[in-house]
C-alpha cells in the first residue's frame, strides 16, 4: 500500500558467561500505536490493539470493552407529521347495560273519510205514481180496436176497467191525456183521423166509468212509431193507446 512505514524491531542482546550462554530477554516494549493508514485519501481510524502482559506461567490478554453502539439517527419523512393518537382509557368496572333505545311511536292513522252524504230522493208525485200504475196495466193487458175502426174489441173491456179504477184512485191530478197511434198502412191523413177517434173512444170510456180528473184525447197518426213497421208484429205494436198523466 503506498505511503506505509514499517516499525523498528528491537533484537535481543547476547552475553557469554562461564560454561553457559545466557540470553537476556529484553523487557517487552510497549507496542507503538499504529499510525493511521491512508488509502487513496481515506484516513482509517486508529485501532486499539490489546495490551499483552506476562505473569507466572500464563499469558493474560486484556480485551478492551466493546464500544457502545451509536444511537441511530431519527428518520424524518419529508413534511409528514403523524397526528397524535388519543388512545381510549380503559378502566375495569361493573358491566353496565346500555340504556334501552326509545321506540318510535306509530304514526297516527288518518281520520276516517266522512260518510257520503245521502242523496235525498224525492218521493214520487201523485202524477208519477198514477202514470206508473197505468203503464203497468197497459203492458199486462191490451186495448185494441176493430180494423180501420174506432170500435173497441170485447177483449179490451177488462183492461179499460182497470185503467178507470187506477185513474179514480189517483188523487191530486190535473189532467189525463189519452194518445192514439197507428201503423203506416193506408193514407197518412186517414191514419191521423183514425188515431184521434180511437183516443177519444178511450177517454169517453174513462169519463163514463167515474174518472173525475179532466181527461183529454189526441191522435198522432203514424208519425210516432214505437218500432219500425217492417213486419206484421211490429205494425201491431205501433197500433196502440198511451196515457200521459199530469
Amino acid at each position: 500500500v503506498a505511503n506505509v512505514t514499517a516499525p523498528a524491531i528491537a533484537w535481543p542482546v547476547v552475553t557469554e558467561g562461564p560454561k553457559q550462554l545466557v540470553v537476556e530477554k529484553p523487557a517487552p516494549a510497549a507496542a507503538p500505536e499504529p499510525a493511521p493508514v491512508k488509502v487513496a485519501n481515506v484516513t482509517a481510524p486508529a485501532i486499539a490493539w490489546p495490551v499483552v502482559t506476562e505473569g507466572p506461567k500464563q499469558l493474560v490478554v486484556e480485551k478492551p470493552a466493546p464500544a457502545a453502539a451509536p444511537e441511530p439517527a431519527p428518520v424524518k419523512v419529508a413534511n409528514v407529521t403523524a397526528p397524535a393518537i388519543a388512545w381510549p382509557v380503559v378502566t375495569e368496572g361493573p358491566v353496565i347495560a346500555p340504556p334501552p333505545q326509545p321506540v318510535a311511536a306509530a304514526p297516527t292513522p288518518p281520520p276516517p273519510a266522512p260518510a257520503p252524504t245521502p242523496v235525498a230522493v224525492a218521493p214520487p208525485t201523485p202524477a208519477e205514481t198514477c202514470q206508473n200504475e197505468m203503464n203497468v196495466i197497459i203492458r199486462q193487458g191490451s186495448v185494441t180496436f176493430k180494423t180501420a175502426s174506432a170500435d173497441l174489441d170485447k177483449s179490451s173491456r177488462d183492461t179499460l176497467k182497470k185503467l178507470a179504477a187506477a185513474a179514480k184512485a189517483c188523487g191530486g191530478l190535473s189532467k189525463i191525456t189519452v194518445e192514439g197511434h197507428t201503423d203506416n198502412q193506408g193514407d197518412p191523413g186517414r191514419n191521423q183521423k183514425l188515431s184521434e177517434r180511437r183516443a177519444k173512444t178511450v177517454a169517453d170510456y174513462l169519463k163514463a166509468n167515474g174518472v173525475k180528473t179532466a181527461v183529454e184525447s189526441i191522435g198522432h197518426g203514424q208519425d210516432r212509431p214505437k218500432i219500425a213497421n217492417d213486419s206484421e208484429d211490429h205494425k201491431a205494436m205501433n197500433r196502440r193507446i198511451e196515457f200521459a198523466v199530469q
